[in-house]
This record gives C-alpha cells, sequence and structure tokens, in this order.
C-alpha cells in the first residue's frame, strides 16, 4: 500500500505550480512558443513531484503524436467526391460546434468523419453533407488523403489531436487560435485562425481558404505541404504532454495489483522521454 503523502512535499508542489515561470522578456521569434513550451514542462514537473510524493513510481511523460507512415498526403488522388473536400473529424455532439462548420457557404464537399449523439439529427438538417460514421487505422487516414481542407469549429478541445493528423495527412486548414491549432498552426503559412469563440471570424477564415483554393491554387497546396513539413520537424517532444503513473507495489509480476504498460513511441517519430 501507498505510504500517505508528506504535507510539505504537498505544499511545496502546490507553490512550485502556481509560482510563475522565469521566462525571456525580450520580444524574438519564438518567444512565445518557447514560454508556453516551459509553462507545460513545469507543470509536468509539478505533476511529477505530487505523483511521486503521493507514492507512484516509474513516471513517464507520453506525448500527443500522429503516426506520420499512415497519416500522410495521398500519392495519387481518386476523387470518389465532388472537389474540393472539406472534413472536419470527430464525436458528431453538440460540443463540438458542427453547425458552424455545415452551415458555411463552401463549394464541392462537406466530409465529417465520425459518431455520436448529433449525428441523425445533423444529417437530417444538412442532406448534402457526407457522412461516414467512426473510422480507424487505415481507413480514417483515408478520409484525410480524400479531402482537399481540414475545418475544425470545435471550441471545447483539451487539445485536438485531429488537428496533428489533418497536418501530418498535408491539409490547409481553418481552426479556432487554441488547444492544439494554437500551439502548431502558423497562421497564414500552415493554416488559417479565427479568434477564438468567433464565429464571424471563423466564417471570414472559412472564405478566405476558398478563395485561396480558387485564385492561387499552388500557395494553396504549398499551405498543405508546409503544414505536413512542420509537424514532421516538430515531432511530438514539442507537444503537449500527459504523465503517467503506477504506484511502487504496481511492479511486474506483482499480485498486488494490476500491470501498467510503459508507453511505447508512435512509428516513426521520436520515443517520448
Amino acid at each position: 500500500q501507498a505510504p500517505p503523502p508528506d504535507p510539505k512535499a504537498v505544499e511545496a508542489t502546490h507553490e512550485a505550480a502556481q509560482t510563475p515561470t522565469p521566462v525571456e522578456t525580450t520580444p524574438a521569434a519564438g518567444s512565445y512558443e518557447r514560454a508556453q513550451q516551459i509553462e507545460r514542462a513545469a507543470y509536468g514537473l509539478a505533476i511529477r513531484a505530487l505523483l511521486e510524493s503521493r507514492g507512484f513510481g516509474n513516471v513517464h511523460e507520453r506525448t500527443l503524436g500522429v503516426d506520420l507512415d499512415l497519416f500522410r498526403p495521398a500519392a495519387e488522388r481518386i476523387d470518389r467526391l465532388p472537389r474540393p473536400v472539406f472534413a472536419c473529424v470527430g464525436r458528431v455532439a453538440v460540443e463540438k460546434n458542427l453547425p458552424a462548420f455545415l452551415s458555411l457557404d463552401l463549394p464541392g464537399t462537406k466530409l465529417v468523419v465520425g459518431d455520436g449523439p448529433a449525428r441523425a439529427k445533423l444529417e437530417r438538417r444538412f442532406p448534402q453533407a457526407v457522412f461516414t460514421g467512426t473510422k480507424h487505422g487505415a481507413e480514417l487516414a483515408a478520409c484525410y488523403q480524400q479531402a482537399d481542407a481540414f475545418v475544425f469549429p470545435s471550441c471545447t478541445e483539451t487539445f485536438g489531436n485531429v488537428t496533428l493528423e489533418a497536418m501530418a495527412s498535408g491539409l490547409p486548414l481553418v481552426a479556432f487560435n487554441y488547444a492544439a491549432a494554437q500551439q502548431h498552426v502558423r497562421h497564414g503559412a500552415t493554416g488559417l485562425l479565427a479568434d477564438y469563440g468567433q464565429a464571424d471570424d471563423f466564417v471570414a477564415m472559412a472564405r478566405e481558404l476558398v478563395q485561396l483554393h480558387r485564385a492561387r491554387p499552388e500557395a494553396f497546396r504549398a499551405m498543405g505541404t508546409q503544414a505536413r513539413s512542420t509537424w514532421c520537424a516538430i515531432r511530438p517532444p514539442a507537444c503537449s504532454t500527459r504523465t503517467c503513473a503506477r504506484p511502487r507495489w504496481a511492479r511486474s509480476g506483482s499480485t498486488d495489483g494490476p500491470p501498467v504498460a510503459t508507453p511505447s513511441a508512435f512509428p516513426g517519430n521520436a520515443a517520448p522521454t
């Protein structure tokens, strides 16, 4: 059984989590992103200290990432749907704000990949959209490859790993400026970011992406290529992390508790640290 936590250690951990991390204040390219990385690292260390003070051992940080061998641009495009295809991937539920995507005046096809309690109602309301249901693995990757762009209207994501999957698949995207998109999308270079929660700005960014596709197709394709290249360069270590651990008694072969697997690296990506 894990020993009771040391009150002084817990208090020190809480103070460390609340203490602002010193960050270089001189304006410089990438300084904001660097500040975010430092903040996430400090938070991870605080969580690690808290877990270890409560008797947990083998604490590791597991990165969020994607399989770059699976999620990649299509070698050959097969036109099964009227183009351009604008895709949105995720749970089909009220909190995902899907009407903001499905109500957009877009040419071609709106493709919704996923399932959930709001699907039947949205299919009736937006009969021109294509709903595929839940897809996994190669089938999910093929949906990204079928698309020309990724449009993500959600304002309730903890992170939003589908943003990384879209980038790895070479898709320019429109999303609100927060969570994964805020961390990894460069506005105007790899996608277009709308002010968080501002519906009018989201519509404006979608229109801008459509105009780019129509008037400057080479620039549109270059945005997707850059999105893929950016994610390949970032790799999971620069991504948000989740801390996982197991109690000290949870050893291999122990009958005192369930075994916990050690996190493994995503194929094609750097191993978590």
